[in-house]
């Protein structure tokens, strides 16, 4: 299943439109509806939504509007239009239809129809970095760096300075099969992994061979990291207590060495 990628820009477009031009705006109006824009003109960045991991198991993500700085919520009760909250908690993700200038999207069954279905077109910022700790750590200062070193796996810095700046830092991009592939920013190299349990999280030069992986909730703030095509997760060895301590991938068991904290970094 192809993942959506957190804190990165999308448009959203119902598939079930005529024309191309058609986009989800946060409503101007009184009753701050989810609406369709048919080729308008577009308040600017309303149309643009910025997708939130949720830390809840299985919570997906929010959704918040670039402009309006509001996110989306929506009723249980089928029929009901899709919504907008100032609070975070409250944001659901939702599906339905509308093709019409202002046409209101609502909540219904999901039943396979051509109007739940939605095109997703990221909108890349200039910066979306992030700095992903492992949750097993003693310190709070441990962080996931590039080693220096010549085989440039991905290790742990346990409370040491961070050379060179900026090590510990990483963009993610949308991946080729799903996911995010993860880009040092001090470095400029890509992660890849193998699918061998065991084997160290590494590093590439190329964005071309790097591994997607899909950065998933696992409640209480936290996060699983897996390969997309097979779905082991990064694993600190040591249980992240260590300096140096490697990331390799194994098969995921849920424990607490497969657990990560992904903090944005503004």
């Amino acid at each position: 299943m192809t993942q959506i990628s957190p804190n990165i820009r999308y448009t959203i477009k119902p598939d079930a439109s005529i024309s191309d031009q058609d986009v989800l705006v946060h409503s101007s109006g009184a009753n701050q509806n989810l609406v369709i824009n048919s080729g308008a003109p577009v308040q600017p960045n309303s149309n643009q939504w910025e997708l939130v991991l949720s830390s809840v198991p299985d919570g997906g993500v929010t959704m918040k509007n670039v402009a309006f700085g509001s996110y989306l919520k929506a009723s249980d009760e089928p029929g009901t239009p899709v919504t907008t909250t100032e609070s975070s908690d409250r944001a659901w993700t939702v599906q339905s239809q509308g093709t019409d200038q202002d046409a209101e999207v609502v909540i219904k069954p999901a039943d396979g129809s051509k109007g739940q279905l939605w095109r997703f077109t990221p909108i890349l910022p200039s910066t979306s970095h992030y700095i992903i700790k492992p949750d097993a750590s003693i310190s709070d200062q441990d962080v996931l760096v590039r080693s220096s070193g010549a085989n440039q796996n991905l290790v742990v810095n346990s409370g040491a300075p961070i050379q060179p700046p900026n090590s510990d830092q990483w963009i993610f991009t949308p991946g080729k099969s799903g996911g995010s592939i993860m880009q040092n920013i001090a470095f400029k190299n890509y992660l890849k992994a193998s699918n061998e349990s065991g084997t160290p999280v590494t590093t590439t030069e190329t964005s071309d061979e790097a591994t997607s992986f899909a950065v998933t909730p696992a409640g209480d703030g936290k996060f699983h990291v897996k390969i997309v095509a097979n779905n082991s997760a990064w694993t600190v060895q040591s249980q992240g207590t260590g300096q140096d301590s490697k990331v390799v991938v194994k098969p995921a068991d849920g424990s607490k060495g497969q657990l990560w904290r992904v903090t944005y970094v503004e």
